[in-house]
């Protein structure tokens, strides 16, 4: 009697080559630059498909969120060099102290 072996085994060995284990990727990226890019890459697409429609929101609206998007993390990249400073003055325990007498 001959041994049955999985479709995808080796003669060899009668093992598997293929991994069974899941993969877990996320499809959202996770730094806001990332997300910017993607943002953009879907309004310029989506500005040259106009076969594609949502029922939500618009193209020129969706152009016009990735915009204010680029806008306000923009600010916020700049605001953020300089915040440093502003949290190492929070830190200091007496300006904590004074806050506490005047409340």
């Amino acid at each position: 009697m001959q041994k049955q072996m999985h479709p995808d085994a080796t003669i060899a060995t009668g093992s598997t080559t293929t991994s069974t284990t899941a993969s877990n990727t996320s499809n959202i990226p996770a730094k806001d630059v990332d997300f910017l890019h993607t943002v953009e890459t879907v309004a310029t697409t989506w500005a040259t498909q106009p076969t594609i429609t949502l029922l939500w929101i618009t193209q020129s609206e969706f152009a016009t969120t990735a915009q204010t998007y680029r806008t306000v993390l923009s600010q916020r990249q700049s605001t953020g060099g300089g915040r440093s400073s502003v949290t190492n003055q929070l830190k200091k325990p007496m300006l904590w102290q004074n806050l506490a007498t005047t409340v």
